[in-house]
């Protein structure tokens, strides 16, 4: 017979067996320093069948008893681990009872040890309760970036949740509480190897905020200027360094903009980044580019020839490098889609002197009448008319390379009797070297542009004027572009209907059109801008633009 001293025996065994099995199978282990030497071995808690059990009901109580005195003495992670444990248990009303228990443990405990047990795959607590939690502590510490993620999340998965309501609420009150609209990020490398580019941009920005300042009166306009440092670990930190500090948008970086678009989109926030590099904008929908890019130059340069100009031949003369490669690839496919004809296209060596063989072969398919290397009369006919002929030009010749082998070029043309043709050029031509070094054979050259600061365009003409009194010289297309990115920014964010950062970014990927320095500005589908171009030709040796 056992006896009833046994009994009590047995039952105190049992229950400090049963305890040993639900604290072993956590969800948190011991903070550093308290786990043992060795591998532990994780024993899977029995399953009670009959959880109404009066006996095991008793075990449960003393259990979730002992995790109160836990919370009070502060051991909240071994309180969390026997709550989760017993939540498999329990079912109805007591499993009820204990979530809100396990709740409002989870209000007080540290995120990094919510995030553990929302990444665990021994947790009985629901995800959901988790997530919601997690927001809201988040919230409560300023964190409003991981506030967004943890609440998104909690939308994405349960969008019926009793709480959706409430967390969509939150999620706006965040929204609002992150968006300062009368600041924006400048990320420039105002040091590093990219320095020279990076101050040129300040200048532009800080032009900006004087004439914004004055525009709006007694509203303070903030300007939070970072140096990426020409890095990108650096330029990385500065978006989130940005995102803390709740500014609007973001204007910039130049140099290290791929690192930053990432940073930025992962974080929502609008960045209108300054580089021509148009993969840029795949990093997300809240990447924006505003900058003449080689597709945008082409494409200007090419209407313009064809239904201005009424160019209706066209010839390549292109160095082979990376540059060259890229424009004539880019200025072929602009003029098939445009219906011009390419009669000739022609490559040069990138450390090439001598362009006569290249030249010659233009010349060899010239209309009748253009002069050969020997001066004798050419009786081909294609492209290149003579000098005399009075029709008006319809030719042109593209050359993509930079204005020191353009110089070179230039009087080998002229030797060779090409003179009654469009010389077509990028931005790069758009140098006072061009002037200095080959000024005599300057004829018929049409550049585009993304600025000029001798334009007659109201806005453009204002802006070069105060800025030659602040700097005492003319701003440049990177100052322009500075500007007109900064200024877009605080305009389109002050609008009393723009109230987050995802209104701001809809409306940047809307069809606003921004009237600035540069002329029009409209973001397309991808993100990358549309741009209003500046041409150029020569005249008495000066740049001056070409009016429609």
């Amino acid at each position: 017979m056992i006896k009833r001293r046994d009994i009590s025996l047995v039952m105190t065994g049992m229950c400090t067996v049963l305890l040993f099995l639900l604290t072993s199978c956590s969800v948190l282990q011991p903070p550093p320093g308290q786990v043992k030497s060795g591998k532990q071995q994780q024993i899977t808690p029995p399953v009670i069948k009959d959880s109404g059990d009066a006996v095991e009901k008793s075990k449960y109580a003393d259990l979730e008893q002992k995790a109160d005195n836990e919370i009070k003495a502060g051991k909240y992670r071994s309180a969390l681990n026997i709550y989760n444990n017993l939540l498999s248990k329990y079912s109805g009303k007591d499993k009820d009872r204990l979530l809100g228990k396990t709740e409002a443990l989870l209000s007080i405990m540290k995120n990094s040890d919510l995030e553990i047990v929302l990444n665990s795959s021994k947790k009985y607590i629901p995800d959901s309760m988790l997530l919601y939690r997690l927001g809201l502590n988040y919230a409560e510490k300023d964190e409003n970036s991981k506030a967004e993620e943890m609440l998104n999340r909690f939308l994405q998965d349960y969008p019926d949740h009793p709480r959706a309501i409430e967390v969509k609420n939150t999620l706006k009150m965040l929204a609002e509480k992150s968006f300062a609209r009368n600041s924006i990020g400048c990320m420039l490398p105002l040091s590093g190897k990219y320095q020279i580019f990076g101050k040129q941009a300040l200048r532009g920005i800080q032009m900006a905020q004087d004439d914004l300042k004055a525009l709006y009166g007694d509203q303070q306009i903030v300007f939070v200027v970072k140096d990426t440092e020409s890095n990108d670990e650096k330029t990385v930190e500065c978006v989130q360094e940005l995102a803390q500090s709740n500014v609007a948008a973001i204007a910039g970086p130049l140099v290290t903009a791929e690192a930053a678009a990432k940073e930025a989109q992962k974080m929502k926030i609008p960045m209108v980044c300054i580089t021509q590099k148009s993969e840029v904008t795949a990093a997300g929908d809240y990447i924006f580019s505003n900058f003449i890019t080689p597709e945008i130059q082409i494409a200007g340069l090419v209407t313009h020839a064809i239904g201005t100009l009424g160019v209706k031949n066209f010839a390549i003369l292109y160095p082979d490098d990376k540059y060259g490669q890229t424009f004539m690839g880019l200025f072929k496919n602009a003029l098939a889609k445009a219906g011009g004809n390419l009669v000739v296209s022609e490559v040069y060596g990138a450390n090439q002197t001598d362009f006569s063989s290249a030249i010659q072969k233009l010349t060899a398919i010239a209309p009748q009448g253009t002069k050969d290397q020997t001066g004798d009369q050419s009786q081909n006919s294609d492209i290149l008319p003579d000098s005399s002929a009075a029709t008006a030009i319809t030719t042109a010749i593209f050359i993509p390379d930079a204005p020191s082998r353009v110089a070179l070029i230039l009087p080998q043309l002229m030797y060779y009797n090409v003179k009654d043709t469009y010389l077509l050029g990028t931005n790069i031509w758009h140098n006072n070297a061009l002037l200095k070094i080959a000024p005599e054979h300057l004829r018929n050259i049409v550049i585009t542009d993304g600025y000029f600061a001798g334009s007659m365009k109201p806005e453009a003409a204002r802006f070069s004027q105060a800025f030659k009194a602040v700097y005492g010289e003319d701003p440049g297309l990177i100052e322009a572009i500075a500007y007109d990115t900064a200024s877009m920014l605080i305009k389109t964010a002050m609008d009393p209907a723009i109230d987050s950062r995802d209104s701001l970014k809809k409306v940047l990927a809307g069809n606003m059109i921004y009237n600035g320095v540069t002329g029009e500005t409209m973001f397309e589908v991808n993100g990358n801008a549309r741009k209003e171009l500046f041409f150029l030709t020569v005249e008495n040796n000066t740049f001056v633009e070409i009016r429609h």
